[in-house]
C-alpha cells in the first residue's frame, strides 16, 4: 500500500524536474529569459512537493517504529504560530491566513519543532484544499490548564460520512488535492497524541473544515515547566 501510494505520488514532480531540465538543456529554450524563468520555477516547486512527501515518509517511519521523541520545553504560542504563519503566507500568497491568540496565553509547554510541523501541515492542506483568495484561519485559546489550536478554511469542507476517517493512514477523501499521500493528518495525530492531547476534525457551519488541537495541561511558566 506505501509503496504503490508514494509512487504515484512521487511520479509527478519527478516527472516535471526531467521534463523542466531536458528542456533548460535546449540551447534555444534555455537562451530565453521568460522560458527559463518559468522552468526554473516549476523545478523549485516539483522539489519541495518532493521533500515535504520525504518529510512525511521520515515522520511516518519514526511513528511506527516508537522513535518520535517529544522534547517539550517552554515556548512562546506568538512565536510558534508566527514563524508557521509566515512561512505559510509565503508559500500560498494567493490565500488570506489570519491569527487569532488569546492574550492570555503565553508560555506552553511542549516541542516546538513537531507542533510546527503539525500547524505547518494543516496550514497547507487548508490552502491546498480551497480556492485562491479565500481564507484560513489559526486561532489559539486558552482551556483551563491547557491550549486549543484551530485551524478553520473556508473551502468546500469533506462529506460528514468522511470525517471519522479523516486522521487515518492513507485515508484520501473525494476532494483530496493532487498530490496528497494520505499521511498529513495520521502523523498530526500521532504527534499531538505524542504531546498527551487529542485531534479532532468539524465541518464549519459556514461551510469549510475546521482542525481543532487540544493540549490540556500544557500551560507553563518561566520557573515550572520541564523538559520531558
Amino acid at each position: 500500500m506505501l509503496l504503490n501510494t508514494v509512487s504515484h505520488e512521487l511520479r509527478t514532480p519527478l516527472t516535471t524536474i526531467k521534463g523542466s531540465t531536458s528542456a533548460l538543456m535546449d540551447s534555444q529554450t534555455g537562451s530565453d529569459p521568460e522560458a527559463r524563468a518559468l522552468l526554473l520555477s516549476g523545478i523549485h516547486t516539483a522539489a519541495d512537493s518532493l521533500t515535504v512527501i520525504v518529510e512525511i515518509l521520515l515522520s511516518m517511519s519514526r511513528l511506527e517504529s516508537g522513535m518520535l521523541r517529544v522534547v517539550k520545553t517552554p515556548t512562546d504560542v506568538t512565536d510558534l504560530v508566527s514563524v508557521v504563519a509566515d512561512s505559510a503566507r509565503r508559500q500560498f500568497p494567493t490565500h488570506r491566513l489570519a491569527v487569532r491568540i488569546d492574550a492570555d496565553v503565553h508560555l506552553v509547554s511542549l516541542d516546538l519543532v513537531l507542533m510546527a510541523q503539525v500547524l505547518a501541515n494543516l496550514l497547507g492542506k487548508a490552502a491546498r484544499h480551497t480556492p485562491p483568495g479565500t481564507a484560513a484561519e489559526l486561532s489559539v485559546e486558552r482551556t483551563g490548564d491547557g491550549i486549543s489550536l484551530t485551524v478553520a478554511d473556508e473551502g468546500p469542507g469533506v462529506d460528514p460520512a468522511e470525517l471519522e476517517h479523516l486522521f487515518e493512514a492513507f485515508f484520501r477523501g473525494a476532494k483530496a488535492a493532487t498530490g496528497s499521500v494520505g499521511l498529513g493528518l495520521s502523523i498530526c495525530k500521532g504527534i499531538v497524541e505524542a504531546h498527551g492531547g487529542y485531534i479532532a476534525a468539524f465541518i464549519n457551519r459556514e461551510g469549510g473544515l475546521s482542525v481543532n488541537i487540544v493540549l490540556p495541561k500544557s500551560l507553563a511558566s518561566d520557573a515550572g515547566a520541564q523538559a520531558s
